[in-house]
């Protein structure tokens, strides 16, 4: 059972070294190139007006981990009682009723228990709910630095904050000349421009 601890605790290291480096403030090391590992989760950016959301949620991905963590830690669920298990809960079986049979009082004698499955040994282990516990609330740890990279994208508030209908009605009300007509065409296609510039993603 040793084993299956060690390797279920790797595991869950693992992963939660991976969801504990933060890919926006890492850096190069003595002059070689960053490469970057494959993300564990992927969002999508979502403009829903006004605000600009992620997509799955936070409480989402959150839930998909821990379905994960489960998931490692209970791969042992089909796994047979070892052998030697099951020899020492017979025996033990057996010990406790000689006991009783020698006890013609009244003193209450404990009974033994079943033994327990592999998989519940596995998630009771100490070195084991030490990476749990962590990963139950991690992903939370990301919710600045996405939301730091969000505000990224107001600078284009403006776009969907105001009806164009309304704007163009402004900008007719000012009487405009044939100047002011090229000056905001201009305005608009280096406004595209930028927007055609926007990051495909962030890490």
């Amino acid at each position: 059972s040793e084993a299956l601890v060690k390797c279920t605790r790797l595991s869950l290291d693992t992963i939660r070294r991976r969801m504990q480096t933060s890919q926006m403030y890492s850096r190069a090391s003595r002059g070689k190139p960053e490469v970057l590992k494959p993300a564990l989760f992927q969002t999508d950016v979502i403009l829903k007006i006004p605000d600009i959301i992620v997509k799955p949620s936070f409480d989402d991905i959150q839930q998909g981990l821990n379905k994960a963590v489960q998931t490692i830690i209970k791969m042992t669920t089909d796994f047979p009682v070892w052998r030697h298990t099951e020899v020492q809960h017979e025996q033990s079986k057996r010990e406790q009723e000689i006991i009783a049979e020698h006890n013609r009082d009244d003193t209450k004698v404990v009974t033994s228990t079943a033994p327990k499955p592999l998989w519940k040994l596995i998630s009771d282990h100490k070195d084991v709910i030490k990476n749990v516990i962590p990963l139950n609330s991690i992903i939370s740890s990301f919710k600045l630095e996405c939301e730091q990279s969000l505000k990224e994208f107001l600078v284009w508030a403006d776009l969907w904050e105001h009806e164009p209908t309304e704007k163009v009605k402004e900008f007719m009300e000012e009487k405009p000349l044939l100047f002011d007509y090229g000056t905001h065409i201009k305005h608009y296609l280096h406004r595209e421009i930028d927007v055609r510039n926007v990051r495909a993603s962030f890490r």
